[in-house]
């Protein structure tokens, strides 16, 4: 009898494992993102344009700022998020601007811009070499980017943030943030 137990158990036992062969297993969905309310992108936005000396510049209007689901489906191309984050980066506001652009802002100032463009810009090279751009590769494709740091303007120094740039199927990437260049890299990289 016991015999007969075991080959039963056994029986069992197989087709469960067959079963679960056969199960597709679906991971969990990427939580959401929690984003400010408009009024928060607002007064988000006017404190990272308006840092340092020089003229101040307006912030958006409050109806600019949309849930990411809303901003995909008013743009002609595929909003690409990045894949890595420095630490304690979140989005916080999606900005859509007349439909061809959108600016996806994140907590500590990371700003990654995507713009429906017809053709890729042309980089003038040795003018931008001078004031510190360098070449980069993204996606395949030539960018440009540089360093954070101080320039001189009337007044004194005043900081910049890092930035890069490339152009890829008819969209304009640019991502900046006070970080290093190769840190930007590594974000846009990323992006999918």
């Amino acid at each position: 009898m016991p015999r007969i137990l075991v080959l039963i158990m056994a029986s069992v036992l197989a087709s469960g494992l067959a079963g679960c062969a056969r199960t597709k297993v679906v991971a969990e969905p990427t939580p959401t993102a929690i984003l400010l309310a408009p009024e928060e992108c607002v007064a988000l936005e006017h404190d990272l344009i308006n840092i340092g000396r020089g003229p101040r510049m307006t912030p958006s209007p409050p109806e600019e700022f949309v849930s990411l689901a809303e901003a995909e489906q008013n743009t002609p191309f595929h909003i690409l998020l990045p894949a890595y984050l420095p630490e304690d980066a979140t989005l916080q506001c999606v900005r859509l601007l007349g439909g061809n652009a959108v600016y996806l802002i994140y907590r500590d100032g990371l700003t990654l811009r995507q713009v429906a463009a017809r053709s890729a810009p042309r980089w003038p090279l040795k003018d931008m070499a001078k004031d510190g751009w360098v070449e980069v590769r993204v996606a395949g494709v030539q960018g440009m980017g540089h360093e954070p740091g101080d320039v001189q303007v009337i007044g004194g120094p005043l900081h910049q943030n890092g930035v890069i740039t490339w152009w890829l199927e008819g969209t304009t990437y640019v991502v900046t943030c006070d970080l290093p260049l190769e840190e930007l890299v590594r974000i846009a990289k990323s992006m999918e």
